[in-house]
């Protein structure tokens, strides 16, 4: 079977591909703009790092804005601790 792209799809997929790295960019972004905030404000304490070095509060506010974003990020963190 012989298979054939379009160069409109090429060029198309091109630029579908560059806004999604760019949105990327944004929320990456976002995310460090927010963690540094809650640093400086002191909004999360206690956290420390794992065994491997990890910032576990930068580690699990991650987590939290880009997979769980189904509660409060407390509620989040209680789920957690209860683990």
């Amino acid at each position: 079977m012989n298979k054939e792209v379009a160069a409109e799809l090429d060029d198309r997929a091109y630029e579908v591909g560059k806004f999604i790295h760019q949105l990327s960019k944004v929320q990456d972004d976002h995310f460090e703009e927010l963690y540094k905030e809650a640093q400086m404000k002191g909004w999360v304490k206690g956290f420390g790092v794992d065994e491997s070095g990890v910032d576990l509060a930068r580690d699990w506010l991650f987590d939290y804005c880009f997979n769980d974003f189904n509660q409060t990020f407390s509620e989040y963190c209680e789920a957690r601790w209860v683990k």
